[in-house]
């Protein structure tokens, strides 16, 4: 992404405790501003579960990492 020359999103999606649904996303142009409104941010703090992730520790404390709400929208319509 960086050989593009423009900017772009680059996270990784860390699901607690769906760590299968876990992605790492990638956007850029018309994307771009797509998915920084797709989670609503956590107002109360609360400490990364780095103890279920141990062996990783090291390596994870590499990033900053911020907490979001994962939610679902239900409506009659689906």
């Amino acid at each position: 992404m960086m050989d593009e020359n423009e900017e772009f999103y680059l996270k990784i999606w860390l699901y607690d405790p769906n760590f299968i649904k876990s992605q790492i996303v990638v956007a850029y142009r018309d994307c771009l501003d797509f998915y920084n409104k797709t989670f609503k941010i956590r107002e109360e703090n609360k400490e990364f579960p780095f103890y279920k992730l141990h062996s990783l520790r090291d390596k994870l404390e590499e990033f900053q990492w911020d907490l979001h709400i994962e939610t679902d929208y239900y409506d009659e319509t689906t």
